[in-house]
């Protein structure tokens, strides 16, 4: 399948460039996996919520309802909530609501494609109907959609904000897709010019780096070193920014997804957003 892509790639590139950007684009925001595998147990335990995003049906869950602190979390692209009941778990121990969605074309949720701008407010939606919220974990594209929601929803001083291997540069996202796909630089030129005229952004505006040097928030950032979803080298202007709010802690070996299961990783996470439980 990838080589028919790549061929047709190739031609559009040379015939149809403005439709092939299109195409391109499509596939850059649909997920190549809906996880649908069975919930895990802690699953079976929770209130079932639900929000229409845009006409599809979008499944939630919410544990120990009036907790005293309330955390959103928020995965990955391709990825689930349910891919976090370790961490989950955890923090119903600690006395903490949780609350945990599919975002839309994810999961238990309904829907085709998803960006960043509609992740973003699904993201505000759920913060309006069940907020407040006093903390946010959030991996990978789940990271810059909820940057991009706090800096327009003015975060609350109290909140904190943990990041996992977030897509840090969507620049980077979109030269995997050029890797991927073999993509000529005509097309890149049109998928750039497509972002800009949908959104009203360039492409360099949707980064994790931008949003975080306006935040005012403590922010724990995880990423580790051999990432290859999300590089580490992109975080390099927030780490040499040096910020007394932002804390970084960068793992070895633990990649993209397995970062957010290691055990010391969490336990670090537990302590930032539940001091003293």
């Amino acid at each position: 399948m990838l080589t028919l892509y790549r061929c047709w790639f190739w031609l559009g590139a040379h015939c149809w460039p403005r439709m092939a950007a299109r195409q391109a684009f499509n596939l850059f925001i649909t997920p190549r996996i809906k996880v649908t595998k069975p919930l895990p147990s802690i699953f079976e335990q929770t209130e079932k919520l639900e929000l229409i995003d845009s006409g599809n049906r979008c499944s939630g869950w919410r544990w120990n309802a009036g907790g005293h602190t309330r955390i959103l979390i928020l995965h990955g692209f391709s990825s689930s909530a349910r891919n976090f009941a370790h961490i989950i778990a955890d923090l119903v121990k600690r006395g903490a609501e949780v609350i945990a969605f599919d975002a839309p074309a994810h999961g238990a949720s309904e829907g085709k494609s998803i960006h960043s701008l509609r992740y973003r407010q699904f993201i505000q939606q759920i913060r309006q109907q069940w907020g407040p919220v006093d903390g946010y974990i959030a991996h990978s594209f789940g990271g810059l959609s909820i940057s991009l929601a706090l800096e327009e929803m003015a975060p609350r001083q109290t909140e904190k904000l943990v990041l996992i291997a977030p897509a840090t540069e969507t620049r980077s996202a979109l030269d995997q897709l050029r890797s991927t796909l073999s993509l000529r630089p005509n097309i890149m030129k049109q998928i750039d010019r497509l972002i800009e005229i949908k959104s009203g952004h360039p492409v360099a505006w949707f980064s994790v780096n931008r949003v975080v040097a306006q935040l005012s928030i403590p922010i724990l950032w995880i990423h580790d070193a051999s990432d290859e979803i999300t590089p580490l080298a992109d975080t390099a202007p927030t780490r040499e920014r040096k910020s007394a709010r932002v804390q970084f802690r960068i793992t070895e070996g633990l990649g993209h997804r397995r970062v957010y299961r290691d055990q010391s990783v969490c336990q670090e996470i537990l302590d930032f957003l539940t001091p003293g439980r």
